[in-house]
């Protein structure tokens, strides 16, 4: 049902781009900026126990993008964000054969957004895209008896559609309270470095962002927000995994 109304809105979308051809078209490209933390929730549904863990410290992803604007009215745009550096999670445990082990499991990512929209009015509209997640994961461990193990856990790749509502509050002539929620089905494949597998399986979110957009002059103006991003899996086992990730954003943007 999510699937059929995405492609009736993108249909829609592209019908009004149509029409709107010969119209007037504002082309903002921009730098962006996510710092954001990784928290995972691990839950065992049949005996009713979580266990969380977080990444040692917030990861900066930067990249470019572009938006099209035709009389102010239909969006199209694409963002592409890479992180800095990688999620790090640590531990320490015992283990039969090697000893006390310090491991320390490192993940970085890429993210590629695809969006569409159409503004009802200046101040509210609907959007949706496509959303691509790729990350690899690989460990350090530290052992006793071993010294140094280093590997690949593998690739992961997630895939799919999102749909949304965006809205903007102006709080006087140069500055503009900001917001947007989205719902997202993702399709998650993972390649197993160690077993040489690949899983696949379904995976829901969404993902919410408030902020002020700052208008600097005529064609420049700067934003800063923070953004909040959910991804639970599908219970398997007994088991599910939630991952959010939440941080400032920040961007500055030229338009023409």
């Amino acid at each position: 049902m999510k699937r059929t109304i995405v492609s009736v809105v993108l249909l829609l979308l592209l019908c009004g781009m149509a029409d709107h051809a010969a119209a007037e078209v504002q082309t903002t490209v921009s730098v962006k900026t996510w710092v954001n933390s990784w928290k995972q929730k691990f839950t065992d549904t049949l005996n009713n126990q979580s266990e969380t863990v977080k990444s040692e410290s917030a990861v900066p992803m930067v990249g470019p993008a572009l938006t099209l604007k035709f009389d102010k009215t239909i969006f199209i745009g694409v963002t592409y964000l890479t992180s800095l550096s990688d999620y790090e999670f640590k531990s320490t445990y015992t283990d039969p054969f090697a000893g006390v082990v310090n491991e320390t499991d490192t993940n970085d990512r890429q993210d590629l957004d695809l969006v569409a929209g159409y503004m009802f009015n200046p101040n509210i509209g609907l959007f949706v895209g496509y959303k691509k997640i790729t990350s690899e994961g690989k460990f350090k461990a530290d052992t006793q008896f071993f010294g140094q193990i280093t590997g690949s856990f593998g690739s992961e790749t997630l895939t799919g559609p999102g749909i949304g509502i965006l809205g903007n509050v102006p709080l006087g002539e140069s500055v503009i309270l900001y917001g947007n929620i989205g719902y997202l089905k993702l399709k998650d494949e993972f390649k197993d470095a160690q077993a040489g597998t690949t899983e696949t399986s379904n995976l829901t979110g969404y993902v919410a962002e408030l902020g002020f957009a700052f208008i600097i002059n005529t064609n420049f103006s700067a934003n800063v927000g923070y953004k909040h991003q959910a991804i639970n899996s599908e219970e398997k086992n007994n088991q599910k995994v939630e991952n959010t990730f939440s941080g400032l954003t920040a961007g500055i943007n030229y338009t023409f």
